[in-house]
């Protein structure tokens, strides 16, 4: 595995820095497409394009089906406690709270700058009381990693409404590109996670 040193948001800034920003049109709502490959914005205004690549949402207004997503919890703690296997995404199957947990610092230190380990803990599916569930966290940790509640500062809660994309049996028989380049790219294309995103990308580019 690996990790940008700034964190993860240094993905689409780098990207952002390689393009013309000319090229880029922002505050503009696309409402429509049709196969010409014309594309009407909000406004009322519409451009031309010789190839559509769409990726995340926007795909709906082509092929019509809407992505749906799994909310999810992440709770950041810092830890001195060494975890084993730390480049690893540590899942707990039966965990009636924790779905997973991944401690960045194990793959690049510079997630801390005092030594210490990053835990990034998520939680599907649970209503708990902030502060409830913080503490019912810091027992897990204490008794999957070692040492003793206190052991684990809590730093920052997360919620997020569209956290994993929902990727039931079938749903890889929904058609992947449409005709008349244009492209459906994105993580919805392939697996939901980064790398399906990077990688469905890739494909867009070599594609036209």
């Amino acid at each position: 595995a690996s990790l940008p040193d700034n964190g993860m948001q240094s993905i689409p800034e780098n990207l952002l820095h390689s393009i013309d920003k000319k090229r880029v049109l922002l505050k503009k709502k696309m409402i429509k497409i049709d196969y010409g490959k014309h594309i009407f914005f909000e406004d009322g205004s519409s451009l031309t394009a010789n190839n559509l690549v769409l990726t995340g949402e926007s795909s709906s207004l082509v092929d019509g089906l809407a992505l749906d997503y799994n909310p999810v919890k992440t709770l950041y703690f810092s830890s001195k406690i060494e975890p084993q296997k730390g480049k690893y995404i540590h899942l707990f199957p039966c965990d009636d709270i924790i779905n997973n947990i991944a401690i960045p610092t194990s793959i690049s230190p510079t997630y801390s700058d005092d030594g210490s380990h990053l835990f990034s803990v998520t939680i599907i599916g649970d209503k708990t009381p902030e502060l409830e569930l913080i503490n019912k966290v810091q027992s897990r940790l204490k008794k999957y990693y070692g040492g003793e509640k206190d052991d684990y500062q809590f730093l920052k809660y997360f919620k997020i409404n569209k956290g994993t994309l929902v990727q039931l049996p079938g749903y890889f028989k929904r058609e992947k590109s449409i005709t008349n380049s244009i492209i459906l790219s994105g993580e919805h294309q392939m697996n939901g996670s980064i790398e399906g995103a990077v990688v469905s990308g890739i494909e867009a580019v070599n594609y036209i």
